[in-house]
């Protein structure tokens, strides 16, 4: 699987992460500058971490989420200041281990969240740091 592929798939992961999440809790966020992330359900329960059914594990991190896929593909992301999913190389790197495409570099990986870009299908929100697309 080429690089291309890769930001591709990862991407599209991406996207049904981030609507499995929204789907089953009401809000991602903090209680303060220093207090951990917690998913919060409508009920007012918060999670940092668990498993959605058709989806996989995630766990909440620092500004981010790790998903592993029941697939066990691993998609890994922060929210950025504007609460958009954001991803830069190492995410993609980490995630193209998980499917068995440990040949990808850094720099064919930008490459390609690049050319997305360049098709509006990314943004970049700043230098090698992408979110999805309008």
């Amino acid at each position: 699987m080429n690089s291309y592929d890769v930001v591709v798939r990862f991407v599209a992961n991406l996207g049904w992460c981030l609507e499995m999440l929204r789907s089953h809790f009401s809000s991602i966020d903090r209680a303060g500058a220093t207090e951990p992330l917690k998913a919060r359900t409508a009920f007012g329960a918060a999670e940092r971490s668990g498993h959605l059914e058709g989806l996989g594990a995630f766990q909440l991190h620092g500004v981010g989420c790790r998903v592993t896929l029941d697939s066990g593909e691993q998609i890994d992301f922060d929210w950025d200041e504007d609460g958009d999913a954001t991803f830069d190389a190492w995410r993609l790197r980490k995630f193209a281990h998980s499917i068995g495409s440990e040949e990808t570099s850094d720099a064919d990986l930008l490459a390609a969240c690049r050319q997305l870009a360049a098709a509006g299908l990314l943004v970049e929100r700043e230098a090698g740091w992408y979110a999805l697309g309008s």
